[in-house]
């Protein structure tokens, strides 16, 4: 029961709904004087209760990565912007604070997305699995002209560079689901190869 009540994911307590916990000093012998010294009964053995309401909301987080492919040494991509929106199952952005915003990626090339949500789409479903889009953005600055970066997910087999994208599904206490993208970025560049200590390309 006690690790029931202290662990969400076993309760299964019903998001959206509101309980009250209550607390008290308890001594069976003696807790304190009765302060206002009742003749026969000058003791109480407890304090009265302290209540505070709890309301059950909708939580759940990503831990994301973005680093060159494998075969170009996983190497970190920092400050890409990651932009999130929360949708419910039809694929409608909820409309709530908390439920969109912009983080950037580490210098380790990581980022995180939280939630911590209480609105009505969410109610009385702690099973169900709802879509997160998340855009992903990067530009350096560079000459002629500045370098927008592509990206690349699901095992670097799609495109999710700007306005396409990749959805991410959660539920309820789903906590650090894993996102792995790739920048899939390429420059062209021109020159000539010389031989060492001589005129001859």
């Amino acid at each position: 029961l006690t690790e029931a009540s202290d662990n969400l994911v076993l309760s299964k307590l019903p998001v959206g709904h509101a309980f009250n916990y209550c607390v008290r000093a308890v001594n069976l012998v003696h807790y304190m004087d009765h302060p206002q010294g009742y003749v026969g009964d000058e003791t109480l053995k407890s304090s009265i209760n302290s209540c505070a309401s709890h309301k059950i909301n909708w939580e759940a987080s990503i831990n994301g990565k973005i680093t060159t492919e494998s075969n170009a040494g996983s190497l970190p991509i920092e400050d890409v912007s990651a932009m999130y929106q929360l949708l419910n199952k039809s694929l409608v952005p909820i409309d709530c604070s908390g439920c969109s915003g912009i983080t950037k990626t580490t210098k380790g090339g990581s980022f995180d997305i939280t939630f911590n949500i209480d609105h009505k789409d969410l109610y009385e479903d702690n099973e169900g699995e709802y879509p997160v889009n998340i855009y992903f953005n990067k530009t350096t600055p560079s000459v002629p002209k500045t370098i927008e970066h592509k990206f690349s997910c699901n095992q670097g087999k799609d495109d999710c560079s700007g306005e396409i994208g990749t959805l991410v599904y959660l539920s309820h206490l789903k906590f650090k689901e894993p996102l792995h993208v790739y920048d899939d970025t390429s420059v062209p560049f021109s020159g000539k190869v010389f031989i060492g200590g001589t005129a001859y390309p």
